[in-house]
Order: structure tokens, then C-alpha cells, then sequence
């Protein structure tokens, strides 16, 4: 049985229990005496303590029951002591976590560009673009949304042969190109990179861009342990010859935050095949491939899309000062509910980027990152948030 065959089996069981207030029949003991916890996917973990507990919870077993119940207990706590091993088993994915006071600290552009020369941390142009970009929306002149600096032309030269004597992939248009990162905030910046044609790329050959299966809530996506898959097309440098079934493709295992300004959460690639669950297997060649591998997120809200939000510099996600929302560095992430409180000021940043929604007209943010509000705001769906993954064109496969 595979390991989705028997998390859909446990489905059922939990379902049975409960419809038969935790009885065990002779049908159930048989399907019970079966299962082995097989699955490592962590969004099946939920079902499986479900279980767990509808178990405990039998008043006076019998003997052959309680030997069953047993029995199942060592099998679990087993296979979960097994799946640490993922852990052991993962990569940790470069270039990510940065710490954003490196750049809060400089006022101007001289300091700034000798900074991200020198600077170990920066090791292509995506996370060179990121900074230069997160510092600009940092030091911007609020309320006005006038830049704190407009880039020269020099900045941009300067950008421009880093780029070249290092042998940097030139940045994709469309990771630059959106709406809000041309912005008068920005002083110009993706404006003149795009007018060094050498900088940029619409090639969609020389590099991939790959966005998570699925969407997540803000919650979803920071408070727990799980596993963050995607999906590769056929690849078309022919590097594999994959005749399985299902889908090739790579797994981001995801630890939580505790929503405290720490270290608790992270993110780190699984190359283990053997962890993969049954419709989607990883090729161990691709990690090889990974070393430009570069996370952005893709934020909906409201009819709102903020494709490719960069995150390099924003160390790790945390909770507001009250506890309620989430922020991942000048990103707040939430929804209002009747009632609820706006989004508060948080220590590390003067201002935030809203990434949320209510269902009545906000008032624009006000200094400091408080929001200005009405008090009749009503429930408001969370933000949808997918992971996406670019890497240069030698590491693999389009996606899908």
C-alpha cells in the first residue's frame, strides 16, 4: 500500500470512529492491524494524530483491542521519529535570510553600492536587485512616497559591471518589470536597468521561474511544519528520461516560525527521493543545478496581485507587536475581521507594504506603519500566498 492509498484508508477510519462513537469492529481491526504510517508528507500528519486520539480516547478496551491500540502507538511514534530524518536529509536553500539592518544602516548611495561589492552575501543579481530595492522603500520620504535617492546612472554602471566581471545571469524582465516596482519610490531604479538591455532578459529559455502547487494563507504558510511542492514539465534538455508516473519536480520542507523574532523557522530542499511522496519524485542531478536558486512571493489580495514580492533581505518571519499578524520584514500580511485591530507598529521598520483586504475602503497607511482605519471594516479573506523559485537555465526544467 502507498503511502496516499493508506492516508486516504486512515480517512476513512477516522471517519468511522467517529460515526461509531470510537468502536472498534472486526472490519476496522483489520485495516487497524494494517496500518504503518507510511506517508511523510507533513499536511498528513493532522489525520494521523487524529487518529491517534480517537484511539486514547476507547474507555476500557478489551485485551485484544488495547494489544491493537498498542501495537499502533509504537508504529507511529516510529515513523515519526523517522521522519526527522528529513531534516538530516535537506539542503539548506542559499542565499536566503538575510538580514536587512546591514542596509538600514546606510544613507547613501556610495556607501551602499561599495557595500553589496563587497559583501559575501551577494552572489548574483537578484539578491543585488533585492536590496537596492528593499533599501528604497525603507528609506523613502513617507507620507509623500518621494525616494530618498534617485539612482544615477553611475549606480546603475557600477550594477552593471559587478554583474559582468563576477559572470552573473542578467535579471529576467518580468522579475523587475511589475507595476509597483516602478513606483516613484524607487527612484527610477528598474526604469534605467532596463535601458542596459545586457542587464535584463525576456529569454524565458535562459532561466526558470517555478511557483508552488498550491497557495497559502498567511498562517498556513509560517505556523506549521509542511511541505511545499512543485512541479517541473517535461524537461527539454532531455536530462531525464523519466518514465514514472506522476510528475518530476523538488520539495521545500518548511519549519515553523514561532512568530517571535528568532531563528525557528527555515526553509531547506529535500534530495531524498525516498521522501518524496508517490506523485512526485525528485532528481537527485537537479540540486547540483540549484546554485542560483532564488524565493520570491506571489501575494493575491482583494483583486491584488504583487508577483515576484522579494524577500532575500528580510531575515525571517515573525508576528506584529500584538501577536496578530504576520510580517515578513516591510511585508504585513493580514485581514481584518469585524472589530479586529489594524496592523501595528513593529520595532525593526518605520514602514510597511499592506499586503491585505477588507471588504470596505481602507484609509492610506500612516506614519510608522500604523494604519489609519475605518472602524466599521468587516471580515476580509487572508492574503493567497505561493512560493516562487527561479533558477538559471542549466538547473533543470520550465515549470508548469
Amino acid at each position: 500500500m502507498t503511502g496516499k492509498e493508506e492516508y486516504i484508508l486512515i480517512q476513512v477510519l477516522v471517519n468511522n470512529l467517529e460515526n461509531n462513537n470510537c468502536v472498534i469492529d472486526p472490519n476496522i481491526r483489520c485495516i487497524l492491524g494494517n496500518v504503518t504510517f507510511s506517508s511523510r508528507e507533513a499536511a498528513h500528519k493532522p489525520l494521523y494524530l487524529e487518529l491517534i486520539e480517537k484511539l486514547e480516547s476507547i474507555d476500557n478496551p478489551s485485551k485484544e483491542d488495547f494489544k491493537l491500540i498498542v501495537g499502533l502507538l509504537k508504529r507511529f511514534y516510529s515513523a515519526s521519529s523517522e521522519s526527522k530524518v528529513v531534516l538530516k536529509k535537506a539542503e539548506y536553500v542559499p542565499y536566503s535570510f538575510h538580514n536587512f539592518q546591514q542596509l538600514q544602516d546606510i544613507n547613501d548611495l556610495k556607501t551602499l553600492a561599495t557595500f553589496l561589492e563587497k559583501s559575501p552575501l551577494v552572489t548574483n543579481s537578484y539578491i543585488f536587485y533585492d536590496a537596492v530595492f528593499c533599501w528604497l522603500f525603507y528609506k523613502s520620504l513617507f507620507p509623500t512616497n518621494n525616494p530618498f535617492v534617485t539612482i544615477t546612472n553611475q549606480f546603475v554602471t557600477k550594477f552593471s559591471d559587478i554583474m559582468t566581471s563576477r559572470g552573473w545571469d542578467p535579471l529576467p524582465r518580468e522579475y523587475i518589470d511589475t507595476e509597483y516596482k516602478n513606483y516613484p519610490v524607487y527612484g527610477g531604479f528598474t526604469a534605467k536597468i532596463l535601458k542596459n538591455v545586457h542587464m535584463v532578459t525576456e529569454n524565458k529559455l535562459s532561466y526558470n521561474r517555478i511557483v508552488s502547487t498550491s497557495e497559502y494563507t498567511p498562517d498556513a504558510l509560517f505556523s506549521r511544519d509542511h511541505d511545499i511542492k512543485f512541479k517541473f514539465k517535461q524537461d527539454r534538455l532531455g536530462r531525464f528520461d523519466c518514465q514514472r508516473e506522476g510528475h518530476c519536480g523538488f520539495i521545500l520542507h518548511v519549519t515553523a516560525a514561532s512568530g517571535e523574532q528568532d531563528d525557528s523557522f527555515n526553509i531547506q530542499l529535500v534530495t531524498d527521493p525516498d521522501l518524496y511522496p508517490d506523485d512526485l519524485h525528485f532528481h537527485e542531478e537537479t540540486s547540483s543545478g540549484f546554485g542560483d536558486f532564488h524565493l520570491a512571493l506571489d501575494i493575491k489580495s482583494s483583486g491584488n496581485y504583487h508577483k515576484d514580492t522579494p524577500i532575500t533581505w528580510y531575515g525571517k518571519p515573525c508576528k506584529d507587536a500584538t501577536s496578530t499578524y504576520w510580517c515578513w520584514g516591510a511585508n504585513m500580511l493580514f485581514a481584518f475581521s469585524e472589530g479586529g485591530r489594524p496592523p501595528s507598529d513593529y520595532v525593526s521598520y518605520v514602514r510597511y507594504r499592506f499586503l491585505g483586504f477588507a471588504d470596505k475602503e481602507m484609509l492610506p497607511p500612516s506614519r510608522h506603519g500604523v494604519l489609519t482605519y475605518n472602524s466599521n471594516l468587516r471580515f476580509g479573506t487572508p492574503p493567497e500566498i505561493s512560493i516562487v523559485v527561479y533558477f538559471g537555465s542549466e538547473s533543470s526544467t520550465l515549470s508548469e
